[in-house]
């Protein structure tokens, strides 16, 4: 597959709706069923929860909401624990979507539309929460503390925040996926059962560590986000 081709895939399947044109593409298709599995999942996991847990079902699910529990209130504060399903759902979804090339998958986040509705919705997220928390009026003065010159430069970072981390996560998959496909392409040229094994190591690095650290910073950046805007709408310092 060329270069060119491999990064802008064509849609599965297309359909003209009067003036609107829909397409479905391979990371609509990948996306949604990381979703689907992950909802059915949790859905499984959160049935007929005792008091005291009685299964390993219940058990695994309120190690998760723990360990998810931790993380909000080491970057974020016990305050802000209203965001444990939001943090809890962006990091597995991310998690899951990176680990898609394990399964033969190209990821969904290796698409930079997937990469920036993400980046939108946690820009909806950070702001919609400082304009509730704050007022409308707390959080139309933090752009123009500590000085009302700094206000362009504050309504850039503001805006080019979302975009940063979308290219950031886009970049990082897509590098990897592509490395991912060079690789199997080599070793089919050569012996195709060393394409079983031979890749593994890279596997294990580009799909496990590096998608696992990219949906961290991902998550990462989008918690302090919301806690240094929330501050700065009502006028506190940590």
């Amino acid at each position: 597959m060329h270069m060119v081709d491999f990064i802008t895939e064509g849609p599965i399947a297309t359909w003209n709706l009067g003036p609107l044109h829909l397409a479905l593409t391979k990371p609509m298709v990948v996306s949604t069923g990381v979703m689907i599995v992950l909802s059915l999942g949790f859905i499984w996991l959160g049935m007929r929860p005792k008091v005291i847990p009685e299964t390993r079902r219940q058990i695994l699910a309120e190690t998760i909401y723990g360990f998810v529990k931790n993380i909000v209130d080491e970057n974020m504060g016990a305050s802000y624990r209203a965001f444990i399903p939001f943090i809890g759902a962006l990091i597995l979804y991310l998690i899951g979507q990176n680990l898609a090339g394990l399964f033969g998958l190209k990821p969904a986040t290796s698409s930079f539309s997937t990469t920036l509705g993400l980046g939108i919705v946690s820009f909806a997220i950070i702001h919609g929460y400082a304009i509730r928390s704050a007022g409308l009026g707390g959080y139309l003065r933090s752009y123009v503390k500590p000085m009302p010159f700094l206000l362009p430069i504050t309504l850039l970072e503001r805006i080019i925040f979302p975009i940063s981390l979308a290219l950031r996560l886009f970049g990082n998959i897509l590098a990897a996926t592509v490395i991912m496909s060079l690789i199997y392409g080599a070793l089919l040229h050569f012996v195709k059962l060393s394409a079983l094994v031979l890749p593994l190591p890279f596997h294990a690095y580009f799909d496990i560590f590096d998608g696992g650290i990219q949906a961290v910073i991902f998550t990462f950046l989008t918690m302090i986000q919301i806690k240094l805007i929330d501050q700065e709408s009502r006028g506190e310092e940590e």
